[in-house]
């Protein structure tokens, strides 16, 4: 017995020990790191430059710090820290608010340029020990309490943030929660750092699923996210009454809002469930400040290339002088580079009134839909007053109607079938609906006949993120009954019209007498063949040979 106490006794006192060292290192770990981080000092003297002041009540302080940049890279990182500031004071979920937030640039020098591109590796000398985990393709920190200690130094009110931009150019980024967000110096690093900082500052979750498998939880504390899918139960079904399935990378089992989201695609504007807890964070706009608001085409929706498209908006508070600006972004895989559509001064007798009395106008533009790459474009409203600052900004997103495409392969026009033989039809399908029958069809003259009808494609090829393609075939045993031509139909409908088709003339002949071939050759034409004898010829010359 007595034994067995001195046992139980030694365990207290060993996590006792382990109790308080915890504790300590709990509290002493910010200062870690304190004497080997390095600063570039502003002229002022201080670690951090002001990018942003705001004014008024700051709600947000964004502190953007360089990870991987050695002294002599640190004009890059001035270069990017400055497009990221001008990226979310620009965002339309942040314009209205740019006076409540404050953004500071702290230069961090690293003694490596560039971080690990590995978790296993710890080679690179950089001040926050940041490294590409390639399986997950992501960045994450080996020391978060310093971005913390960064934090401490600079004299920003309300909640701050750290933005760490790394030198790093891949497509990735990450939320570590209070202890500051990891973006890289990739092209769309402003529409990261928006997203992420959906994460960080407003508790916002991924709308987006990926791993096939269903939500375990209960109900998510995300604003945005919900395990209840019927559209009138669900918790803002007082803002939208909709639901989309999925969301946390879970397919089934949790819904968000809408199909078209920030919160699940970098590069979307925000929803209405995801603009109302912003508003919310940031509190009431004055009611004298100016307002944007697109009234039509609705976001998402979809137009084919050439198609005219109307748009519609309303203006309310705008400033004497100013002026607004109708662009769009034709690609959205490069840096934005704007195309602008309509430019206008706003005159300034109102056209309509709204109930509360305030001012408020109406206008509208027909606008022809772009051919473009991408699978979207975006459509952007801004105002700037006299000296060029932006005030006010909206954003829709617009999709563009992917063509239905099928085409043969390996089956040129003139290709010659034989009685009584057998071939395998091979066809390549595209964008098309899962709705959509496809049927493939030989006609001779009037007369046709199905040889195929069903479903499309099962196993669907990601070729791109804009076209979804898939190939599908059918043997066919040709007709042993005398037919000289016909051709082959390859067609889509919906059990109501057909979507689209394609065609081709093909030959039939005698398996005794082929019909003559013509080889393109000198010009020169090739003898009718003699059946089989022919064949047999063949075979003894190249043997010969």
């Amino acid at each position: 017995m007595r034994e067995k106490r001195k046992d139980q006794t030694k365990r207290l006192m060993q996590s006792l020990v382990l109790w308080i060292l915890g504790g300590v290192y709990f509290f002493i770990s910010p200062l870690w790191g304190q004497s080997e981080l390095m600063f570039q000092f502003s002229p002022n003297g201080e670690i951090y430059e002001v990018l942003h002041k705001g004014k008024g009540k700051i709600r947000l302080t964004i502190v953007l710090m360089s990870e991987g940049f050695c002294a002599k890279k640190i004009e890059k990182f001035k270069k990017d820290s400055k497009t990221i500031s001008d990226k979310i004071l620009s965002a339309p979920i942040f314009a209205p608010y740019r006076d409540r937030i404050a953004i500071y640039r702290v230069n961090v020098v690293s003694m490596d340029s560039g971080i690990d591109k590995s978790r296993h590796e710890n080679t690179a000398d950089t001040a926050f020990g940041v490294y590409y985990w390639k399986e997950r393709n992501n960045i994450l920190c080996r020391y978060p309490k310093r971005i913390q200690y960064v934090l401490s130094r600079i004299p920003g009110k309300g909640k701050k943030i750290g933005l760490v931009v790394t030198n790093f150019a891949e497509f990735c980024g990450i939320s570590l929660g209070n202890d500051g967000i990891l973006v890289p110096c990739h092209n769309l690093k402003g529409e990261i750092s928006i997203h992420e900082m959906g994460h960080a500052v407003f508790c916002l979750g991924d709308e987006y699923g990926g791993n096939g498998r269903k939500w375990p939880g209960d109900e998510p504390f995300h604003a945005n996210l919900s395990a209840e899918g019927n559209p009138k139960k669900v918790k803002w079904s007082r803002i939208i009454p909709s639901a989309v399935e999925g969301g946390l990378r879970y397919n089934y089992g949790i819904w968000h809002a809408e199909q078209f989201c920030r919160m699940k695609n970098s590069l979307m504007p925000a929803c209405s469930v995801c603009r109302k807890e912003i508003q919310y964070y940031f509190g009431p706009l004055p009611s004298a400040a100016p307002e944007l608001t697109f009234l039509s085409p609705s976001n998402g929706k979809e137009f084919k290339a050439g198609e005219k498209v109307v748009i519609r908006w309303k203006t309310a508070h705008l400033q004497k002088g100013g002026y607004v600006t109708l662009s769009y972004r034709r690609d959205v895989k490069i840096p934005p580079s704007k195309e602008t559509i309509y430019r206008y001064k706003p005159k300034w007798i109102p056209l309509k009134r709204s109930p509360s009395g305030e001012k408020a106008r109406e206008d509208q533009k027909v606008w022809t839909f772009p051919k473009i790459k991408s699978d979207h474009t975006d459509l952007y409203l801004h105002y700037r007053d006299k000296k060029g600052q932006l005030l006010a900004t909206a954003m829709i997103s617009l999709q563009r109607k992917k063509e239905i495409l099928l085409s043969f392969l390996d089956l040129p026009r003139g290709t010659v079938f034989y009685q009584g033989g057998f071939k395998l039809i091979n066809w390549k399908e595209e964008n098309v609906p899962s709705y959509g029958k496809i049927v493939l069809s030989f006609q001779e003259g009037e007369k046709e006949e199905v040889l195929y009808k069903g479903n499309p494609a099962k196993r669907r090829v990601v070729k791109s993120k804009i076209t979804h393609w898939g190939i599908n075939n059918y043997g066919w045993y040709i007709p042993s009954r005398k037919v000289k031509y016909g051709r082959l139909v390859l067609y889509c409908y919906d059990g109501k019209k057909v979507l689209a088709q394609t065609r081709v003339a093909v030959g039939i002949g005698s398996f005794e007498e082929p019909p003559r071939e013509r080889m393109a050759k000198k010009g020169k034409k090739r003898p009718a063949a003699a059946g089989l004898g022919f064949l047999r010829k063949l075979r003894k010359m190249r043997k010969e040979k």
